[in-house]
């Protein structure tokens, strides 16, 4: 989080100074509570489940009973649209998790290596116990999207790694809703 902030470029507390990372004997305190992704995670949360509108355009409206209830199907309506119309790719929303990849080791299997944060501040596979945290946004894409592609995949298929045509209820199923990986979205 910290070398987020100094990614911002940040000022520090004292209201003048860009944000430095201290040491282990004379730490920095961090200058916000949360970084500009972190808040912008939760106003695009809020976004979604009260709808967005102009805060003067609210006022004016809500202070009538009939424009309180129309507000409230502006909200409706415009998380309806967001719900079947949206396309495919990551929100705002997300969360910091520790960033690994998927290599091959010495007798070619698939492994997982996490990376961790070295004693320079350099990512490291070497597990320090300072895991190197990245943002990961979560994946979103509309109904409507979601039910194109699984059709298309019912109907059209691939062709599999052997040069064969797969198609088919169980396909698409698999292919589409058994990712259990951040790249499916993409």
């Amino acid at each position: 989080m910290a070398h987020e902030f100094i990614d911002e470029r940040a000022i520090g507390v004292d209201g003048v100074n860009l944000f430095k990372i201290g040491s282990d004997e004379n730490p920095t305190p961090l200058p916000r509570a949360l970084t500009t992704k972190q808040s912008e995670s939760l106003k695009a949360l809020g976004d979604k489940i009260y709808g967005y509108y102009a805060h003067e355009k609210k006022s004016m409206i809500q202070s009538y009973t009939l424009g309180a209830m129309f507000m409230q199907m502006h909200t409706y309506w415009s998380s309806k649209k967001n719900q079947y119309i949206s396309g495919r790719g990551f929100t705002q929303q997300g969360e910091y998790r520790q960033y690994s990849e998927t290599q091959l080791d010495e007798n070619g299997n698939q492994v997982e290596v996490n990376y961790w944060i070295d004693e320079n501040g350099y990512p490291t596979t070497t597990n320090t116990g300072i895991p190197y945290m990245v943002w990961k946004g979560r994946p979103q894409e509309g109904i409507l999207l979601t039910v194109s592609h699984f059709l298309t995949d019912m109907i059209k298929g691939d062709i599999d790694e052997n040069g064969e045509q797969q198609r088919g209820w169980s396909y698409a199923w698999n292919k589409n809703y058994f990712k259990n990986t951040d790249e499916y979205a993409k």
